[in-house]
């Protein structure tokens, strides 16, 4: 109940409007109107039944024409915010009229008008300290005027007026006094929430801007932090690569070490027989050109088995060698697949080009291009099926180029082929052969690798390596 009555008052002294924070001095105009009107009522109301009583009715009309214009002028403040300023300035003039009215019917001892003073100062300086020095002025001028007149003569003395007008600028003064701190207050108000709402806008924009630099902060290590765990990953994935080819090559060094000595007994008793047949006179025979195929198979075997081995030995050097002679070595590797699908393999070009590399790093490159191709040749139904391999120099660089007569590479895949477990293979592939190459390559050996599509449609695979490490 207390809440509902403190609406209404709040309601009837701000004529129903709402205020932002910028309007503090327009509301508190709002509400002195409000309660001066107010007071008026209750005045003109008192005036209005004492001139019934007394069957005063000219000076009773008067006072219900002005209770009617104070009513008006508040409704009228309520539906228009903006007509605060002409129903100030009417009600000022009205009041001061009222005024000169009652002097004029009225003797200084009733007084019963004393209450319009203040009622027309604080009318005035509604309207400000200059307009309303105006407004006492006008007033001041209209008390002398009645005392002056000789119409209708007041029953006020020359002192009575001075008094009257004495009391007026006291009034004023001290409600000028009260309206100027008013106002002052409400300007170093004013003046201190701007400069806190631009301190906040200022605060809102650099937490806004640190909050943005933070998110990127977090963005930039976020990614970062998931570079340095895929590095790991990609690392410990050749780790495990590298571990597995050094367990091949400890596992190939034992297999060779059994393997040897048969093979070396094997070719022993061959060569007893092809020296016992030449010291007996034995005519040649078929027998003959087997113990010759044998013989020879049996030390491609030993060849065989001491390419695995320094293939699989770890090697951080650099070594001077010729890149004609690496790339035979790695056809040898694959030579029992080739075969098997019958792939011709060929390699061509400049002989004798020393380079400084990595042996056998640079043979696991060459392997794994090679045995791609085979893969991809393996399961095509072509009777032709070729991989060419050609040596070249150029600017100072040696050239290696693997061209195979497949079907090529996807355009979409070509930019993607070195990328780490990506492969084309479906579960076949690990995806670290290519991505591994181009490590060894780039990384190990300051050379470029790179894949296009040939011009008869295979795939094309370029080793750039510096001759001169």
């Amino acid at each position: 109940m207390a809440i509902s009555k403190r609406r209404l008052l709040q309601n009837f002294l701000s004529s129903g409007w709402r205020f932002s924070d910028d309007e503090y001095l327009l509301k508190q105009r709002f509400y002195l109107l409000n309660i001066v009107v107010a007071l008026g009522f209750f005045a003109v109301g008192q005036g209005i039944l004492y001139d019934w009583y007394y069957a005063r009715y000219t000076v009773l009309v008067t006072d219900i024409a002005v209770f009617l214009f104070f009513t008006g002028g508040i409704l009228y403040l309520r539906k228009k915010r903006e007509a605060l300023d002409i129903v100030t300035s009417l009600s000022a003039l009205i009041s001061l009229l009222y005024l000169d009215f009652l002097m004029l019917i009225s003797k200084f001892e009733d007084m019963e008008f004393v209450w319009l003073f203040f009622f027309v100062v604080t009318f005035m300086f509604l309207k400000g300290p200059k307009v309303g020095a105006l407004w006492n002025l006008a007033l001041f001028i209209s008390l002398l005027v009645l005392k002056i007149q000789t119409l209708y003569p007041i029953d006020f003395t020359y002192t009575q007026i001075f008094y009257l007008i004495f009391a007026l600028l006291l009034v004023s003064a001290i409600t000028y006094s009260f309206h100027k701190v008013i106002d002052e207050n409400y300007q170093l108000i004013f003046k201190q929430r701007r400069q806190l709402k631009a301190f906040n806008s200022a605060l809102e924009s650099k937490v806004l801007e640190q909050t943005n630099e933070l998110r990127v902060l977090n963005e930039s290590l976020s990614e970062t932090v998931a570079n340095k765990v895929a590095e790991v990953h990609e690392k410990q994935e050749m780790l495990i690569t590298q571990s597995r080819f050094a367990a091949m090559g400890e596992m190939l060094s034992m297999i060779a070490h059994q393997w040897r000595q048969p093979l070396a007994t094997t070719t022993l008793r061959i060569s007893n027989m092809q020296i016992n047949a030449i010291m007996n006179n034995r005519p040649k025979d078929d027998r003959d050109e087997l113990l010759v195929s044998v013989s020879d198979t049996l030390v491609y075997l030993s060849d065989t088995i001491d390419d695995f081995q320094t293939y699989f030995k770890p090697d951080n050097k650099n070594e001077s060698a010729d890149i004609r002679d690496l790339v035979e070595r790695a056809c040898n590797f694959v030579k029992a697949r080739t075969d098997i699908y019958a792939i011709e393999v060929s390699c061509q070009g400049k002989e004798q080009l020393l380079i400084e590399t990595l042996p056998n790093e640079l043979i696991q490159v060459v392997i794994n291009i090679l045995n791609n191709a085979i893969d991809v040749l393996a399961s095509l139904e072509k009777r032709d099926k070729k991989i060419e391999i050609i040596i070249d120099e150029h600017d100072g660089d040696a050239m290696l180029y693997i061209r195979d007569s497949g079907k090529g590479i996807p355009e979409a895949l070509l930019t993607r082929i070195f990328e780490p477990y990506f492969s084309t293979k479906s579960k076949n592939g690990t995806g670290l052969g290519l991505y591994m190459a181009k490590i060894i390559v780039q990384e190990h050996m300051k050379g470029k690798i790179y894949a296009i599509n040939g011009e008869k449609g295979g795939a094309e695979f370029c080793i750039q390596l510096p001759i001169k490490s």
